[in-house]
């Protein structure tokens, strides 16, 4: 994660760069995660077999700032894999009891939605991995 697409901008494989300035331009920042190849600087600190890297910029103001001042977090996803995901803090702290949550408590009103997640194969096409809030016009 992070605060603008130029700041992950160093960790995307340079065969997806101008992809990912064209989806990243126009649809951060908001519920949107793109898999993408990693630059091969950047493959020491993956945790996926096949090189990737989920990249996402929050619309969120206080996530942003945090990111400005520590730069890029690899983070997980506050979803399981294979799971319905929460959007919820209750529902986080269900399916995580171990992790402490941080930020404000309530959180504010959302869309009720996951994020979006695509998948880049190559130039020019993108895969739908998961439907959400964000519809990207890419991809149909």
């Amino acid at each position: 994660m992070g605060s603008e697409h130029k700041q992950l901008i160093d960790y995307v494989h340079e065969s997806a760069k101008e992809d990912y300035e064209n989806i990243a331009s126009k649809y951060w920042p908001g519920a949107l995660t793109m898999v993408i190849p990693a630059s091969e600087k950047q493959t020491k600190i993956l945790t996926s077999n096949d090189l990737t890297l989920g990249l996402r910029i929050p619309n969120s103001y206080m996530a942003q700032s945090l990111m400005r001042e520590t730069g890029p977090l690899l983070t997980s996803s506050a979803n399981i894999s294979g799971f319905k995901g929460s959007i919820t803090v209750e529902g986080i702290a269900l399916d995580f009891p171990s992790v402490k949550i941080l930020g404000p408590i309530p959180w504010g009103k959302r869309s009720g939605k996951a994020s979006t997640i695509i998948f880049w194969k190559k130039s020019g096409d993108w895969r739908l991995i998961r439907e959400g809030e964000v519809l990207v016009r890419e991809l149909y």
